[in-house]
């Protein structure tokens, strides 16, 4: 009997020890999967929230009833955040396919360990039958020769009937533990079946946007002189705008250098003539002030607020193809943002307001100065600030201005001293 009882014990304990490693690795791909499904929900949710907001303006450039280059630039948007969909479902897909195998993995595991457990608890019963057959328990703990004997024998049975207990709770929590495993694996292929009926009506969707694109480009490419007016009008518009900010930076240059000669001789400081170099010339002269201002706005690289709350750009920075256009190159000093009717533009970061100034062909600008550091913004009406006022992160400056194709479009600068810089590495990635 003690035989018995001590193969028994090895056997459960065996068992048990593959159980609660099974729970750990469970908890443990549990832990991962909610961390790569975390990553995959606010991947998938940031692209259908862009997808939403292209659709509004994608509504909004085919109320015109005619192809622009705007409609297009927002399909061309659409199509990319479509397939930016795709993939995350497909990967969405994939990992719900390694959550399955893992499952299925899990749960014939231990419908094998249950069945070893049933197994072991049947000759458990059996051997506690034979041994009642046997003997009758009285008569088995009197027959003891010794009083000792008497006690270790009264500890057997109590042991046995204790361990035959124990084995029936481990068979009632793995099978508690299996039921749990097989609802999840059934959620997750139902979750997976879904996945795969969005996937295919996400590229069906996509084929429609490409055809929609295709015959947008042709359209307009068959007005090939119309377009080229445009294009020369908005190159003449920019050139207009350049010049303007030139001046402005010429004319923040001078003043920051006389605040500067007058600061110095208030503190009766020797201000020599050949204080400033030639690199002086084309760079602002910061006081104490502008100093933290302009440090702050570089430490936020990459962290600034967007002038407008929702968008997408729709023509990068530098130089890139025409949209439509063949073999011509249109050279971009910011970026422009595609916008909804009625969008508020905003400051991205706190500063002084240097010029609100109207550009042909670009309506109302204004400029912000944030130190060394200048920011642009084109295309406006409304306009609710006035030069020399001091601006906050995120302070209303105007409305952006819908033009007669229905197109609403923010042209975004932003300087640093006499050079342009990409405002895409400085906006916040959204």
């Amino acid at each position: 009997m003690k035989k018995n009882l001590s193969s028994h014990s090895v056997f459960r304990i065996g068992i048990i020890n593959k159980i609660l490693f099974l729970v750990f690795f469970i908890l443990f791909i549990d832990g991962s999967a909610q961390k790569t499904k975390k990553e995959l929900y606010h991947q998938k949710n940031k692209t259908l929230q862009e997808i939403s907001e292209t659709n509004r303006i994608l509504r909004e450039t085919r109320n015109q009833k005619k192809a622009t280059v705007g409609q297009l630039n927002a399909l061309k948007k659409q199509i990319s955040s479509k397939e930016n969909l795709i993939t995350a479902i497909n990967t969405e897909v994939g990992s719900l396919d390694e959550e399955i195998q893992e499952l299925e993995m899990i749960s014939e595991s231990m419908e094998s360990d249950l069945e070893a457990l049933k197994e072991e608890y049947g000759k458990m019963v059996y051997a506690a039958a034979k041994v009642s057959g046997q003997y009758d328990k009285l008569m088995f703990l009197f027959a003891s020769e010794t009083f000792d004997q008497m006690l270790m024998r009264l500890k057997y049975l109590k042991y046995y009937t204790d361990t035959r207990k124990e084995q029936l709770e481990h068979i009632e929590k793995v099978k508690s533990l299996l039921l749990f495993e097989k609802q999840k694996l059934e959620m997750k292929k139902m979750r997976k079946q879904v996945l795969l009926s969005d996937n295919i009506n996400e590229k069906k969707s996509l084929e429609y946007l490409k055809t929609d694109k295709d015959k947008i480009a042709n359209e307009l490419s068959s007005k090939e002189k119309e377009l080229n007016k445009e294009l020369n009008e908005k190159k003449n518009a920019l050139r207009k705008l350049e010049n303007l900010i030139e001046d402005i930076i010429k004319k923040e240059i001078e003043e920051s250098r006389r605040r500067a000669e007058e600061e110095a001789k208030k503190q009766g400081k020797e201000h020599s003539k050949d204080h400033h170099s030639k690199t002086d010339k084309n760079k602002i002269t910061l006081t104490p002030e502008t100093k933290k201002i302009s440090d702050k706005f570089e430490a936020n690289k990459g962290k600034l607020n967007w002038p407008l709350a929702s968008g997408f750009i729709s023509q990068p920075f530098g130089s890139h193809p025409h949209p439509v256009l063949k073999h011509v190159t249109t050279n971009n000093l910011g970026v422009d943002i595609q916008t909804t009717a009625g969008q508020k533009c905003r400051a991205v970061f706190q500063g002084k307001v240097t010029a609100v100034a109207n550009v042909p062909g670009l309506n109302m600008i204004i400029t912000v100065q944030h130190g060394e550091f200048m920011t642009v913004y084109a295309r406006l009406i409304d306009i609710k600030v006035k030069v020399g006022q001091q601006v906050e992160a995120k302070q209303e400056l105007g409305t952006v201005l819908t033009d007669n194709e229905g197109v609403t479009e923010l042209q975004f600068q932003i300087w640093q001293n006499v050079t342009n810089v990409d405002p895409e590495e400085w906006l916040l990635k959204k």
